[in-house]
């Protein structure tokens, strides 16, 4: 239902989510921190897939500006919605100084488009001189 573009001239990483659709429980504990997930049980279902979606957008941004795609152990990254921020405990099999050494910016909007409600997460290195602008291009509707 969407694409993201990004043009910057430092990486980047986008993830677009549907926040309509419904998440399997079994995923929440293979994908979140036990703090997330404690967080998140106490919401109700319909809330809890959505905010999870949030979640893991963030997480997947993250992974795509690092490079590191589903070789990232997504359990092992905490993200604050509120604060919109990452934070990584370090037990990676991967080097950690490549993680922890950037700071990290998350943006992120929403759009609706008939039933459906996309998310959309843009992570970049956090600098003052970076600028983020988002437009909503519409693309027709081919089914």
């Amino acid at each position: 239902e969407g694409l993201a573009l990004a043009v910057s001239r430092t990486p980047v990483g986008v993830d677009v989510e549907d926040l309509t659709r419904e998440v399997d429980r079994n995923l929440l504990q293979a994908m979140l921190t036990p703090t997330e997930y404690r967080r998140l049980m106490r919401y109700s279902l319909a809330k809890r897939s959505r905010q999870f979606l949030k979640i893991w957008s963030m997480k997947e941004a993250y992974a795509k500006l690092m490079g590191l795609g589903h070789s990232l152990d997504f359990a092992k990254i905490e993200v604050s919605l509120r604060k919109g921020r990452l934070i990584a405990d370090g037990n990676f099999p991967i080097d950690t100084s490549r993680l922890l050494s950037r700071s990290v910016q998350f943006h992120s909007f929403a759009w609706t488009r008939g039933t459906a409600e996309q998310w959309v997460v843009v992570a970049h290195e956090a600098s003052q001189r970076t600028r983020v602008h988002t437009r909503i291009l519409e693309t027709p509707n081919t089914k």
